[in-house]
């Protein structure tokens, strides 16, 4: 489904969310605020097939699944599995 991937964080905790949503990840970000700090679109791409490519990376990082779709790693482990997992699977992706 056409949509984007994206890397979000909140204020407090170490974890990123990563998700797809076929709306632009600002309004999702809106959506999905926990408590008192907002959640913050730290990364995403766009694709034509971005609810796959979520599906296949969080297979891929499911060894760093806090709960749901939170992982314990750093913005720069999660770009390259996006990245690479992409290109392995021939999807095009569109910052």
């Amino acid at each position: 489904m056409r949509g984007w991937v994206y890397c979000m964080t909140q204020e407090g905790t170490a974890l990123v969310k990563l998700g797809w949503t076929s709306r632009p990840p600002t309004e999702r970000a809106k959506d999905g605020t926990i408590g008192p700090a907002p959640l913050v679109v730290v990364r995403a791409w766009r694709s034509s097939q971005a609810r796959l490519l979520e599906r296949l990376v969080l297979r891929r990082l499911a060894d760093c699944r806090v709960r749901g779709e939170w992982l314990a790693l750093q913005i720069a482990d999660i770009e390259e599995a996006v990245e690479t997992t992409a290109r392995a699977h021939g999807i095009a992706l569109a910052d």
